[in-house]
């Protein structure tokens, strides 16, 4: 089961940190206010050690950018450039997926004509992708929150939905591509899961105006899965034993399983063995691609 969770409040990495080890979540995303904006330098080691932590339990971390300069932006003293907030930031591992934005034109830049303003989200070179963030589709309050009316929560009308800006909205699509990829996957590392996101993205329209601080591109879900859950083999010799598993296809070529060969194939939908192919005499070849066939992480 793909267990997603989101953080909202102060305590963010407390939460964080009982959610993979408690909850057993597969994704985490941080959407809360009150991060630490500081130089990448100023680490803190309770923080690197927890964040560790979830990511050795093979929680897959991911983050949004901030809001650009018109929003959530952190640039600390002393900084020549914007950079991630703490506690989830690249400076504890390299492979924390960072998301700024990216508009219904398939550019970075977006102006708001109703406030006469650029919302440019956060860009710089730790970004790893960009996803869908300005004018998101989202769910808008039903009734007064419990305060104030209209000081909190002023109720939407049916169907209750309206458009929303913000990486804290471009970063959960991220986040349920990387869930569908650990579905067929279920033992993708977070360093996979950021290879294969930004190995699949599409380009940007505008990504010459930010070379280097928009990542790979924009997000494609479609490719994303379908590298998650495809291996590829090839120009093999099997000569002892061998175990090779997919999440989804596994396609095999140009392979030889000699008289003392084993060759183990697992995958769950598909097995493809393309030539040249041969078996020699004394050789073995298993293969199980059936749907309960899954993965084992060890």
């Amino acid at each position: 089961m793909i267990v997603p969770y989101q953080a909202w409040d102060g305590d963010y990495l407390e939460r964080a940190h009982h959610a993979s080890l408690n909850m057993g979540a597969d994704v985490l995303t941080s959407s809360a206010g009150g991060w630490s904006c500081r130089l990448p330098t100023d680490t803190d080691p309770i923080e690197e050690a927890a964040v560790q932590e979830i990511i050795e339990n093979g929680t897959i971390i991911v983050m949004p950018a901030g809001n650009g300069e018109y929003g959530t932006q952190c640039k600390p003293t002393g900084a020549t450039q914007a950079s991630p907030f703490f506690p989830l930031h690249p400076a504890y591992d390299s492979d924390i997926i960072i998301v700024t934005s990216i508009g219904s034109d398939n550019k970075h830049y977006y102006y708001d004509p109703d406030d006469d303003r650029e919302e440019t989200h956060s860009h710089y070179p730790e970004v790893d992708i960009c996803s869908p963030g300005y004018l998101v589709m989202g769910a808008r309050c039903t009734e007064y929150d419990n305060c104030d009316p209209g000081v909190c929560c002023v109720p939407d009308s049916w169907p209750y939905y309206g458009s929303q800006i913000g990486t804290s909205f471009a970063t959960p699509i991220v986040a349920g591509v990387v869930a569908l990829m650990k579905s067929i996957d279920p033992c993708l590392t977070q360093a996979e899961a950021q290879t294969i996101i930004t190995s699949t993205a599409d380009p940007v329209s505008d990504a010459s105006n930010y070379t280097g601080l928009i990542g790979a591109g924009r997000i494609n879900a479609y490719e994303a899965v379908k590298m998650a859950g495809t291996v590829n083999l090839t120009n093999m010799t099997i000569s002892n034993t061998r175990s090779f598993s997919a999440g989804y296809a596994l396609n095999l070529e140009n392979t030889t399983i000699s008289q003392y060969g084993n060759l183990t194939l697992v995958a769950r939908k598909e097995i493809n063995i393309n030539s040249p192919f041969e078996i020699q005499s004394g050789g073995i070849l298993y293969i199980n691609h059936e749907d309960d066939a899954i993965n084992t992480c060890d």
